[in-house]
């Protein structure tokens, strides 16, 4: 019997892993989070990145959080849509594939790095906040995070750093468990079959007006989700409080990131993101709702707008980082540019697409293939 399930685990292999990007949805299905208990294993990704590959094209990588991800917008108006047909005219070849996702600004970099050797033609869009230490594991990701520790080890940088800032000895049981699944699926693929199946086949736990259970395919799923094009405010004072201290917090860290010493700031990009790894690599910043900061007065006010200010100088001094920044201090996001406090509404990602796309025609890593390819 043992011999038997071996066995089948191998033959395994011969299956594709199931798909966590959609074509039709522009980014990671919805189903491929720790909400709904999908947990795709590495293959997943990298499989669809290689046909990318494979079919000529060059994958833009997006990787980030939820906001990065394109949360309150849908179809053709999630920011990584349009980027997409933004760069259609600098360069057809560029594909995108938005692989950000709940959390996963901590999970980037583990990322960022397995694919950067994997896949040495692929660019980057990686989104970035001061206030994260961006090489801690999240435990929403310890299953993505513990297959890249044992398939590249310390010659990830992330899993370098991560593992001398937390060890694993110093974390819960989960990451043990996360640990021991990983490497039983890196021997015989049985998450990648188990996902498969689910796929295909019965994913979706609903109940009918009978109370009834429904199983459907995940591949059967709209991955409908509301659109949101302006800000409403609630009227809980108590609420609206609390996402303003949120929001002074973040203002906070900003004022203690850019106030350190600027071999400080260098030194922190040398660490995080070397000068090796910066020619295919943009770095995304966004300010979060300026609704909360409503009640501080000018003078505070005036004090944030120069924070962002400095932040824009100190990374203009970091040799070779390619970096760019929405803000509201600098006219650049309004209220309305946000759903909620930090996720931008569909106008606010028609603006993150165009800056995006601005930003990345200017990197010499597109502007060089462009000029081969004789793209105007």
């Amino acid at each position: 019997m043992l011999i038997g399930i071996i066995t089948g685990l191998q033959v395994a292999r011969v299956f594709p892993a199931p798909p966590v990007f959609s074509d039709r949805f522009g980014r990671l299905t919805h189903y491929q989070s720790y909400e709904n208990n999908y947990f795709a294993s590495l293959r997943s990704f990298t499989e669809h990145v290689a046909r990318v590959v494979d079919s000529g094209r060059t994958p833009v990588i997006v990787l980030g959080d939820s906001a990065i991800r394109g949360t309150c917008a849908a179809g053709d108006n999630v920011w990584t849509a349009r980027l997409q047909q933004h760069l259609a005219l600098v360069d057809p070849s560029l594909s995108v594939i938005n692989f950000a996702q709940n959390a996963g600004d901590l999970l980037a970099p583990y990322f960022f790095y397995h694919f950067y050797k994997k896949f040495p033609q692929a660019i980057f869009v990686l989104g970035w906040h001061h206030t994260n230490a961006s090489m801690l594991r999240h435990p929403f990701h310890f299953w993505l995070t513990s297959e890249i520790i044992l398939r590249d080890g310390r010659d990830n940088p992330a899993v370098a750093i991560g593992l001398d800032e937390t060890p694993i000895n110093s974390t819960s049981p989960t990451e043990w468990l996360s640990l021991v699944m990983a490497a039983m699926n890196i021997v015989a693929p049985y998450l990648d079959l188990g996902n498969h199946l689910r796929y295909w086949a019965f994913g979706n736990l609903s109940i009918s007006s009978q109370h009834n259970p429904i199983l459907t395919s995940l591949a059967s799923d709209t991955n409908d989700e509301p659109e949101i094009s302006s800000f409403t405010a609630k009227p809980d004072p108590k609420f609206n409080t609390s996402m303003s201290q949120i929001y002074w917090g973040v203002v906070e860290s900003l004022k203690t990131f850019v106030e350190r010493p600027r071999n400080e700031v260098q030194k922190y990009f040398d660490k995080e993101y070397g000068p090796a790894y910066r020619d295919r690599l943009l770095i995304v910043t966004f300010d979060i709702n300026p609704y909360f900061a409503i009640p501080a007065e000018p003078q505070v006010l005036a004090a944030r707008d120069r924070y962002w200010k400095l932040l824009r100088e100190r990374m203009a001094e970091v040799p070779g980082l390619n970096w760019t920044a929405l803000t509201a201090g600098a006219g650049e996001l309004s209220v309305d540019d946000f759903c909620d406090i930090g996720h931008l509404s569909v106008p606010g990602q028609a603006k993150l697409a165009e800056r995006v796309a601005n930003a990345l025609s200017a990197m010499p890593a597109v502007r060089n293939r462009t000029k081969k390819q004789g793209v105007q």
